[in-house]
């Protein structure tokens, strides 16, 4: 069946639109709210290649533990919502987590109040979803609870300071 002229008229500019996408897709993304309350606050952070803020706190003990931002949101309905998570584990060669510790964990994120931990891939991460447009302090507050939640467990299981 012939595309009637009027499509044909919008489908040219469809189609450039539509090729120009990836290249901007490329671009890593920022979001301004967390910038700004990151620099308010006097928070030294980075920012990675896919766009997520780093954010290394040093702790009591010589330990330190990095947090990250998401300047991606996700919408919920009316939610808008971003992701704050630390890592506590990585596994490689083929290790995983100790079944003990799965169910140990898996217990654990109905007593929280906020967050909750999750294997992706290699990575054993406790994570909180905010209002991407949260307070400064709400923000600091959840990104404490993520930094010392991650660490506690990461001394626990493994010992180390990796994160």
């Amino acid at each position: 069946m012939p595309i009637p002229s009027i499509f044909r008229s919008l489908l040219a500019p469809l189609a450039l639109t539509l090729l120009v996408l990836p290249a901007s897709a490329q671009d890593a993304p920022s979001d301004a709210r967390v910038e700004q309350a990151l620099a308010q606050n006097n928070v030294n952070y980075s920012a990675e290649e896919n766009g997520d803020y780093r954010v290394l706190f040093t702790l009591p003990n010589e330990r330190s533990q990095l947090v990250w931002i998401s300047p991606r949101t996700d919408t919920i309905g009316s939610l808008d919502i971003r992701r704050v998570f630390s890592y506590a584990a990585s596994f490689d060669n083929g290790e995983s987590l100790p079944n003990d510790w799965a169910g140990r964990l898996l217990r654990s994120n109905s007593g929280y109040i906020v967050g909750s931990w999750a294997q992706t891939g290699t990575r054993l991460v406790f994570s909180a979803n905010v209002p991407a447009d949260a307070s400064d302090r709400v923000l600091l507050d959840t990104m404490a609870l993520v930094m010392t939640t991650a660490d506690d467990v990461e001394a626990e299981l493994t010992g180390a300071d990796d994160w």
